[in-house]
């Protein structure tokens, strides 16, 4: 997935620095804080979270090997409440934060387990009132246990579901759950690879009793690329059945979608990170009564935006989200996509320097207002938190 190869590159880079916030921009946008790196986050992904009066997330850099990190909203105070040390505690959380009871759960891409030398990733709790992170699972380099878990979690009936998008006995990823109450990780569906998908990076969705998904690649041999261009597939929960509902083509289709997915009325919303005619990426969407997939927008490029690498948000009649490339400045917008005519329209053009740029994780609503976060630049070039009005 190529927002965690451009975190390793980027993370050479770390250093010191002190943070600051923001100032308003025209457009309803304002960068709300800039990281420091050094003993302060860097490179955040994974979107936010709300938990009492904080926004709380993640970052690939800083405070050693990645950290856990709040931001109050109402004072624009953020402070770092853990971090990651590398090794057995795990290292590069991107996934995203969830909150279950009174604890936040997560995943981290590597570390844990030293079975496959720098780690094959974790899930662990963390819990703000004590500041204490515990891994409750390391992903073993075994046949029966995943590895590498790129995606976040969600919780259903008490047991958390995620996905990782290596390991298994064919080594393209797995479908795992978490029970906290047991301690127990299990990998609950093993995919194959081609038709059955492969490589599973997005966070899952609940719907009518079955979780559903993407995969990067696999899916039908109809694609450009011959190998598959990915998939939207479910999940059964209660009988273990993994169905692929629908494969990419590419071309005037999307292809390669690398988020997860909204429901909105029985039909099923995502992103793909190419295909859509110019091979820029789409929104689409998928009806589940009747197994249709139609291309909503298929993006322009340097017109408006490319490559989005990240699910949608819906806020009354418009879908948000991003892209990380795309416009004149080649490092990303915000959009909105109308609901009911599918017009689509460019929020903000990313600048770079103070202004961010590159936008990864979801956007997460809070207050009236969309929160995100910029994966490049910001004051110090170590990534922001911005807002937006929708």
């Amino acid at each position: 997935m190529q927002r965690i190869k451009r975190f390793w590159l980027s993370a050479m880079l770390a250093g010191a620095a002190v943070a600051i916030t923001g100032a308003a921009a025209a457009g309803g946008y304002q960068v709300e804080y800039a990281f420091g790196g050094g003993v302060d986050a860097a490179y955040p992904s994974g979107g936010l979270v709300g938990f009492g009066s904080k926004l709380f997330g993640t970052s690939g850099g800083g405070g050693g090997s990645g950290s856990i990190f709040a931001f109050d909203p109402a004072t624009g105070a953020e402070n770092v409440v853990y971090s990651f040390k590398g090794g057995a505690d795990g290292s590069n959380p991107n996934g995203g934060l969830i909150m279950v009871g009174t604890k936040l759960w997560g995943t981290t891409f590597v570390g844990g387990s030293t079975t496959c030398g720098g780690g094959c990733g974790t899930v662990f709790s963390f819990d703000p009132a004590t500041g204490v992170e515990t891994v409750v699972h390391a992903f073993q380099h075994v046949e029966s246990d995943g590895e590498l878990p790129a995606s976040g979690l969600i919780e259903v009936g008490g047991v958390l579901f995620g996905t990782t998008k290596g390991g298994g006995p064919y080594g393209v990823g797995t479908l795992f759950s978490f029970n906290p109450a047991t301690g127990l990780e299990t990998p609950v569906y093993v995919f194959k690879g081609m038709s059955d998908g492969e490589l599973p990076t997005s966070n899952l969705i609940a719907v009518n009793g079955k979780l559903y998904g993407t995969t990067t690649s696999g899916g039908g041999t109809s694609c450009d690329s011959g190998g598959g261009c990915g998939t939207i597939f479910s999940f059964d929960p209660s009988t273990g059945a993994e169905s692929v509902v629908y494969s990419f083509k590419s071309g005037n289709d999307g292809a390669d979608p690398a988020a997860g997915l909204i429901d909105v009325g029985g039909k099923l919303y995502g992103t793909t990170v190419a295909g859509g005619g110019p091979n820029f990426g789409t929104v689409f969407s998928f009806d589940l009564n009747t197994g249709v997939e139609r291309v909503v927008h298929a993006f322009a490029g340097r017109r408006d935006g490319m490559e989005p690498y990240e699910g949608l948000t819906r806020v009354g009649k418009n879908l948000y989200g991003t892209t990380l490339y795309g416009t004149a400045t080649k490092i990303g917008t915000v959009f909105a996509v109308d609901l009911k005519t599918h017009s689509e329209r460019v929020m903000h053009v990313f600048k770079g320097g103070n202004d961010g740029s590159n936008p990864e994780g979801y956007l997460y609503p809070w207050n009236g207002k969309l929160y995100g976060e910029s994966f490049d630049a910001g004051a110090h070039g170590y990534g922001a938190i911005f807002s937006i009005n929708p």
